[in-house]
């Protein structure tokens, strides 16, 4: 699979998730949900502020795996 959030290769785990959990070179292991997948229509995340999340996520909370979640996506921006 394609990482969701940079597009390079990426591991996907099934282990009951209800979403995606992968592993990417770039961006590290991280979930995303179900609910959030839903609602993408076709949008990007942004990379940087994304990867930043995942960073305080993971400094938050170390033993666990980062999500993404509808409360705390970061879009791309789209440039007028």
């Amino acid at each position: 699979m394609n990482c969701l959030i940079c597009n390079a290769d990426a591991h996907e785990f099934h282990n009951g998730f209800d979403g995606i959990e992968c592993e990417c070179h770039h961006c590290g292991h991280y979930a995303i949900t179900d609910a959030l997948l839903k609602i993408r229509h076709g949008r990007h995340f942004d990379v940087f502020d994304t990867r930043v999340l995942l960073a305080v996520l993971r400094g938050e909370h170390p033993h666990a795996v980062p999500v993404i979640t509808e409360a705390n996506v970061y879009w791309q921006r789209l440039l007028a």
